[in-house]
């Protein structure tokens, strides 16, 4: 299995690390460098201003986190949408 983040913090106070296979991380490579974020193979920030984690299943597995100032009012509900587990910070 493969691993990757992308780190969307400088656009919407979000990150995202996915797992899958070798070319469907290479997939979500090319998707947030084309949206102008950060990619590495790092885990997501663990800082003072993360307001919790999201980990669910949509084709891939992916763990989303919030953090202070993210445009979704409530990461919660955004979570349990995805039939998410939501573990706050």
């Amino acid at each position: 299995t493969a691993y990757g983040t992308c780190d969307l913090r400088a656009l919407q106070d979000t990150c995202i690390e996915s797992s899958g296979s070798s070319q469907d991380i290479v997939n979500q490579k090319q998707g947030c460098e084309e949206v102008g974020a950060s990619w590495s193979e790092q885990p997501c920030p663990d800082d003072s201003d993360r307001v919790g984690c999201c980990e669910y299943t949509f084709g891939l597995d992916f763990r989303e986190c919030w953090y202070a100032g993210a445009s979704n009012a409530d990461p919660e509900d955004s979570c349990s949408s995805f039939d998410g587990v939501w573990t706050p910070d």
